[in-house]
């Protein structure tokens, strides 16, 4: 007698990160990838986008996400459920982290008023060579203001949104045959904590899968304010 699963999607939301992706490759420490060397002398240095990919767990989601969407096939096996604990989407920073940040822009901003030779040498270098930052990049610095608030910390953002979409997509893709369209509250459950990041990462999750208008059927089970099972603390 064989033993088949209903397809049951179990999407539990708790952990704290920032970010999140489905795999990382080790980075080329080779290439200077982060910011773009000066290789001669008096050339000014601008941002290099695919220093993006270089940002440990801030790294955005879309730029180092699996892109492979090929169904996984093991010999003499059959997928029969689909069973998921999964992060959150990108969220905005706690209200300590916005604080710092604020801060440590004003210093920025004012170091880029600072003669080189009234620098002080970094830890990590012997003496005060530095590269020269280009005239529109300082601009763009002077220009930047920190719009967050205080208040609105740990919240999903747009971003975050949409890699929960587009993960549903992904997932939907290398098992069709899994993770029907049609939703059916008998073969598919979800669950989330008691956090607006982890709500919102359910339900647009359910929208990419299911799509804008269907996933207002999909039903959730009431959040816990201590989920004995979702939240986790260390001892």
């Amino acid at each position: 007698m064989a033993l088949v699963c209903s397809h049951l999607l179990v999407y539990l939301l708790f952990v704290p990160f920032y970010t999140k992706c489905d795999f990382v490759g080790e980075p080329d420490l080779t290439k200077h990838q982060i910011v773009s060397p000066v290789l001669e002398e008096h050339k000014c240095q601008r941002f290099d986008e695919d220093g993006l990919r270089h940002l440990g767990t801030k790294t955005p989601y879309r730029v180092v996400a699996n892109a492979d969407e090929t169904p996984p096939a093991y010999e003499g096996c059959t997928p029969v459920c689909i069973a998921g604990v999964v992060r959150h989407g990108t969220r905005t920073p706690g209200v300590k982290d916005v604080d710092r940040m604020r801060t440590t822009l004003g210093k920025i901003k004012a170091s880029l008023f600072v003669p080189d030779s009234d620098l002080k040498p970094l830890d990590f270098h012997q003496d005060n060579t530095r590269g020269a930052i280009c005239q529109s990049e300082k601009d763009r610095i002077m220009n930047w203001k920190l719009t967050l608030e205080s208040e609105e910390g740990k919240t999903l953002t747009r971003e975050g949104k949409d890699e929960m979409f587009k993960l549903a997509q992904r997932y939907q893709r290398r098992y069709p045959d899994l993770l029907s369209r049609t939703y059916s509250n008998s073969t598919f459950l979800f669950k989330f904590t008691l956090t607006q990041r982890t709500e919102q990462s359910a339900k647009f999750f359910t929208a990419g899968l299911f799509g804008k208008e269907r996933s207002g059927q999909v039903w959730f089970p009431e959040a816990l304010d201590k989920d004995p099972i979702l939240r986790m603390k260390l001892i």
